[in-house]
This record gives C-alpha cells, structure tokens and sequence, in this order.
C-alpha cells in the first residue's frame, strides 16, 4: 500500500544552524515528500525542495528528515508540525534509505515540517 503522505506539498522552515539561517533565510521552504521509510510509523522521508538552495558552495535539493524527539513519528504531520533533524542527502537519491544510515558529517539541519 502506498503511503498518503507521498507526493504531498510541505514546507520547511529551519532553526538551526544559525550560519545556514542567516545566508539562505528560515524559510519556509517549498518541498514535496518524494518517498517514505517505516515499517508501521514513517520513520524517514525524502524530501525534494521545490527550488533548490545554493549555499557554501552546494546546492540542495533533496533532504533526508527524521522526526527530532523519540515521542514523534512523521507521520504527525497529519495533524501538524513535526519538529525534524534533515540531513543533505548530496547527489541523486538513489538508495536514500541505505545512504542516510551511512550518513556522516556534512549539512545537518534542526527544521520544522508541516503541511
């Protein structure tokens, strides 16, 4: 079964870090849920902005969120904002979910997600 979440519009707005705030803005930031991992809960989704951002040199234009606090699961997004750490996922996104478990170092975000 697919999950209803995919394909929805959402919309990023970033706390932390403050560097990253302050040279390409909070937002919000225009996205879509382009896939979803979790067995019973969505533990991790792919993100795509809708306009990709330039910044140190990089330009982002996908995310890998997880939900910040062990009490939440993506799947409240449903019903609100779900506070997210979202990590640059850097090239295609192919085997995201692999990838994210491999994940070290690189551009680390502190976010809200909400529809």
């Amino acid at each position: 079964m697919m999950n209803p979440h995919i394909g929805h519009a959402v919309k990023l707005v970033v706390s932390d870090p403050w560097d990253f705030v302050s040279a390409v803005g909070a937002g919000p930031f225009g996205a879509q849920i382009v896939d979803t991992e979790g067995a019973v809960t969505i533990e991790k989704a792919l993100i795509r902005l809708d306009e990709p951002l330039a910044y140190a040199g990089n330009v982002i234009e996908y995310l890998i969120a997880t939900p910040r606090h062990t009490t939440q699961t993506l799947d409240a997004i449903s019903d609100g904002t779900v506070h997210v750490n979202a990590q640059w996922l850097q090239g295609p996104p192919t085997e995201w979910v692999a990838r994210a478990a491999k994940w070290r170092g690189g551009l680390a975000l502190i976010a809200d997600l909400s529809h």
